[in-house]
């Protein structure tokens, strides 16, 4: 009985252990942000539930309902994947349509991350950081202290469109010079 009691125990322990060690590899990588594409091979309109889980890590997919504004059409099951512990959320969806090929949609990445581009740009990055790595946009106010958005929101890059968005958010309305990124949301639109 002891020997079983004993077996039964070490089973439970290595069970426990490999489990602990996944989650804490999946907090030590260094993934890094793609501008106007994804995180790593996250690509956005490319990837999907699988593809996500497959590189980061298990977590839990959690089927929300979205509706629709369109009167005809009722809505959609979408798949939220969070990693609280990376400050990470995706949005995968069929956003060509109900039945179509549900792929991402949205990264959002919030304070709680360290994710940054290759440049450094990031959580905690501030207004002449982004007009430095990606010019200026319709929300920029010049280099004076000047009231300014919630947002810095970009959809084009070196005078391209690009078929996605990523904006920076912070808390409040704050000037050019003291706005500060708490939020990153990379759209599919």
């Amino acid at each position: 009985m002891n020997k079983v009691f004993i077996f039964f125990f070490a089973i439970c322990l290595l069970t426990y252990s490999c489990g602990s060690t996944r989650e804490s590899h999946t907090n030590n990588i260094n993934y890094k942000l793609i501008p106007f594409s994804g995180i790593d091979s996250i690509n956005i309109g490319v990837s999907n539930s699988k593809d996500i889980v497959g590189y980061i890590g298990k977590s839990k997919i959690i089927r929300k309902w979205r509706s629709n504004s369109y009167p005809l059409f009722l809505g959609e099951i979408i798949h939220e994947i969070k990693y609280p512990n990376l400050g990470l959320t995706f949005i995968v969806s069929g956003y060509k349509g109900r039945f179509s090929k549900k792929t991402l949609e949205y990264i959002i990445i919030d304070s709680t991350s360290n994710i940054k581009t290759s440049n450094g740009i990031g959580i905690g990055s501030g207004y002449f950081d982004l007009i430095n790595e990606f010019g200026v946009t319709k929300f920029s106010r010049g280099p004076s202290s000047t009231l300014m958005s919630y947002e810095m929101s970009y959809t084009t890059i070196e005078g391209k469109e690009q078929n996605l968005s990523i904006r920076f958010w912070q808390d409040k309305i704050t000037d050019t010079l003291n706005f500060k990124v708490i939020e990153i949301v990379l759209h599919r639109w």
